[in-house]
């Protein structure tokens, strides 16, 4: 039985998936936690569907090896119909790219795991600078600030 324990931790690392799954729940807060996200809007039945998922986790996992500022998620729309209607998604699968928890563009990009990565890599470097500087300016106001009250 202790021989099945490492397989068992190193199968459930292996198959753990860098795709966020969002609910109508966390949908909104979860996206604003996240500089740049890719999301796949989706319905279990769609053909579709179910061939660009493997390329869709894929490309996750090489975009989450490259930069924690970028990540890949997917809606159930026969689950949280009301997420999409929201985003007007009437087809399947809809990507859509949202920055800091805000609708930008559609995706229009490749539908392979390279091509998915590549692109949201290539999008996503100035908005990443954009963010990283927001939040390095953000902390040195609250430093500033904090050490004037001390003074």
């Amino acid at each position: 039985m202790l021989w099945l324990s490492p397989f068992l931790l190193f199968f459930a690392f292996a198959t753990c998936s860098e795709v966020l799954e969002l609910t109508k729940d966390n949908f909104h807060s979860q996206l604003k936690s996240i500089p740049v996200c890719l999301v796949k809007f989706y319905a279990p039945w769609c053909g579709h569907c179910k061939s660009l998922a493997p390329e869709y986790k894929s490309a996750a996992d090489i975009i989450s090896k490259k930069t924690a500022n970028l990540k890949l998620a997917e809606v159930d729309c026969t689950a949280h119909g009301d997420i999409c209607s929201e985003f007007g998604v009437n087809g399947y699968p809809t990507l859509k790219i949202f920055r800091d928890g805000i609708f930008d563009s559609e995706y229009n990009g490749p539908r392979n795991a390279d091509g998915i990565a590549n692109y949201m890599i290539s999008r996503a470097g100035p908005c990443l600078k954009k963010s990283v500087l927001s939040r390095t300016l953000k902390t040195a106001s609250q430093m500033i600030s904090h050490l004037w009250l001390h003074l």
